[in-house]
């Protein structure tokens, strides 16, 4: 076209301004009107077409947008660490690689979609995709799962303990290494004080060990191990030390702490032999039988007993099998170690002054005392004493010594008995007295050796109402023994004393025993009522009648203080130890080998009851409760005070 130079100016300039906007010049900016991608621009957010201002670091450019975009993923359930790895499905809806990472490698490890356990533990992985031009990164996503690790437990017990140990440390482990708990099955048996095991009686312990797991360990298997709690074990063997050829066979009589049969044998063939518990008798000699017992499930094997015996053909040195049953006298002939054996036990003169006494207290009273017999009549022990001429005629108190010499509470018999030791010297206590005892006590001493000149009366001579003045001291000496003092004003009264009634009362008069009965028969006023006591013929099992205990008659080889008792309901009190104040007491026995509470106890200052000299200091009290005993032996007690062990003791019961 043609230029207008006619054309006013004017016109020109509207014309060029509207060719500018027709060729897309914007005069309110220096943006581009189609920006491209990487283009600066002005305002975040501002749209142009598909694009969109966007700040990348410092800068405002013309970016494409960009889509968001999540990881999705499917977490395994917990996993046993056995299983060793897994495999885990996660994807992003970019479709875009998902990178997975453990974030506890010391538990698992992932490559790919697999997990490799490293031990049992919390796995945790974390999901993450950085995102394109196309996508934002999406949100990183963690899921963790248990690998549960195996829990066994290992424990054992040793196949047997002594109850005496008393406690065992027990020991277990788990695989899981977490701790294992305890418990008691049999708790009469053994308990449990946290992993103490605690001893209570012989029988089989079982314990259960148990581990409960936790969130990475399954709870183990319980398991149950057991142990037999032996009890001691004591073999009780009762041999006489003397036995009569003339006997043939010997029944012996044998126990143990566990009830189990006792082995016996003998280890003097060409002497005895033993079947069963018969012992047979061969010849004279000594015999030694020796018994055993192995071990069991709950007892110890016991410590082998030997007991040896003297077989004679003439006489014996220890009391023979009882033919009579109860309360009995035992008559013992002692020999000095320097005198002459007279044979007195087997010539029959012991025997004529015990059958004397007896004739005189039954012409007195009606009564007699039941003498130790055996199937060939009176058991009459023979001693040949260690002690001289000398000292037994002029000692102050022979019973102690003569009872333990003689051993007879040793191995004490089933029948409770009063021993009497005649002896063959003409007097005693330097020719003062033919006898003598102590009041309430087991044993008296007679004098029955022959005089030195015949022409002198002495204590085995004719005396008022006796052929021989023995036989009234034997009986005299026991009522003493029986708890009878001497009457004071009577001297032809059978109890007279200082000096003796048999050698004091008028000739003439007739010899009497409390003639007026009130003193000691019919009454107590010289100390006790005899016809009270359970000591008379006929009589000896008469469970009403009295028959009280002896403290410590004389001392054993076992050392335990101890008390010579009839059974039936007796008092039994503290043998050693008085207190001023108590706040509990009971008693225990030991029984199959431990100790049993056989109930609470009381206090007094007499603990043995009235009629035994026994007693606390004013201020003082002791121990003592009532027992009711049916069956004759040794039992072995102790006191509880105040919570602590006071003192241990044994009873000797006999019928």
């Amino acid at each position: 076209m043609a230029r207008n130079e006619s054309a006013p100016r004017g016109i020109r300039v509207i014309l060029s301004l509207a060719l500018l906007l027709s060729l897309g010049i914007n005069f309110q900016g220096a943006t581009a009107a189609t920006p491209k991608v990487g283009q600066s621009c002005t305002k975040s957010g501002l749209k142009s077409g598909v694009l969109i201002c966007s700040k990348v670091g410092t800068k405002l450019i013309w970016q494409l947008p960009k889509s968001a975009q999540v990881i999705s993923f499917q977490a395994p359930e917990n996993i046993p660490e056995s299983n060793k790895s897994t495999t885990v499905v996660f994807s992003s809806s970019s479709k875009l690689k998902v990178n997975a990472t453990s974030t506890s490698q010391d538990i698992c490890l992932i490559s790919g979609n697999l997990i490799t356990f490293v031990r049992a533990g919390l796995c945790a992985i974390q999901l993450s995709q950085d995102g394109n031009s196309k996508f934002f990164a999406a949100p990183t996503t963690k899921f963790q799962f248990w690998i549960i690790g195996s829990n066994e437990i290992s424990f054992t017990l040793p196949n047997f303990i002594s109850l005496n140990v008393g406690t065992l440390i027990l020991s277990a482990t788990s695989s899981s290494n977490l701790p294992v708990s305890f418990e008691s099955n049999t708790p009469a048996i053994c308990t449990l004080s946290d992993s103490v095991l605690v001893l209570k009686t012989v029988g089989r312990c079982t314990i259960r060990a148990s581990q409960p797991g936790s969130e990475a360990f399954s709870a183990a298997t319980p398991v149950e191990a057991s142990i037999n709690v032996r009890g001691p074990n004591a073999i009780t063997l009762n041999v006489p030390s003397s036995l009569l050829l003339s006997q043939k066979t010997y029944t012996l009589s044998s126990s143990a702490t566990s009830s189990l049969p006792v082995i016996l044998s003998v280890t003097t063939p060409e002497v005895c032999g033993v079947s069963g518990n018969t012992l047979t008798l061969i010849k004279t000699g000594m015999c030694i039988v020796r018994a055993t017992q192995d071990a069991s499930d709950f007892y110890e094997s016991a410590q082998p007993v030997e007991v040896s015996t003297q077989l004679s053909d003439v006489r014996a040195t220890a009391d023979q099998v009882d033919a009579i049953s109860n309360f009995q006298v035992k008559a013992i002939y002692v020999v000095p170690s320097d005198g002459t054996d007279h044979n007195y036990d087997t010539n029959g003169f012991i025997s004529s002054i015990l059958d004397e006494g007896n004739s005189y207290l039954n012409s007195q009273i009606g009564l007699s005392l039941p003498v130790d017999i055996n199937s060939k009549g009176y058991d009459i022990q023979f001693l040949k004493t260690g002690l001289t001429t000398a000292y037994l005629s002029s000692a102050g108190d022979l019973v102690d010594k003569l009872l333990a010499e003689s051993k007879v509470l040793e191995i004490p018999g089933e029948n409770r008995k009063n021993y009497v030791f005649f002896i063959d010297v003409p007097s005693l206590r330097n020719g003062a007295a033919c006898g003598y005892a102590r009041y309430r006590d087991i044993g008296a001493v007679v004098a029955i050796g022959p005089p030195m000149d015949p022409s002198t009366v002495t204590c085995s001579t004719k005396a008022l109402n006796f052929a021989n003045y023995a036989s009234g001291s034997w009986t005299h000496e026991l009522f003493h023994n029986f708890g009878v003092r001497h009457t004071p004003d009577d001297p032809c009264d059978f109890m007279r004393g200082q000096p003796e009634t048999i050698g004091t009362c008028p000739q003439g008069t007739g010899l009497t025993i409390d003639k007026n009965r009130n003193r000691y028969i019919g009454g107590d006023s010289q100390g006790v009522n005899l016809l009270q006591l359970r000591i008379w013929k006929n009589n000896t099992n008469r469970m009403d009648l009295i028959a009280d205990c002896f403290l410590n008659p004389t001392p054993r080889s076992d050392g335990f203080n101890y008390a010579y008792c009839p059974t039936g309901t007796q008092t039994i009190g503290s043998l050693k130890y008085c207190y001023s104040a108590f706040r509990s007491i009971s008693l225990q026995e030991f029984i199959n080998g431990s100790w049993v509470d056989i109930g609470s106890g009381n206090s007094y200052v007499n603990p043995w009851g009235s009629r035994v000299d026994w007693s606390c200091n004013a201020g003082y009290s002791a121990a003592w409760k009532s027992l009711t005993i049916s069956k004759p032996g040794i039992s072995l007690y102790k006191w509880m005070i105040n919570g602590n062990e006071s003192e241990q003791f044994k009873v000797i019961w006999v019928q």
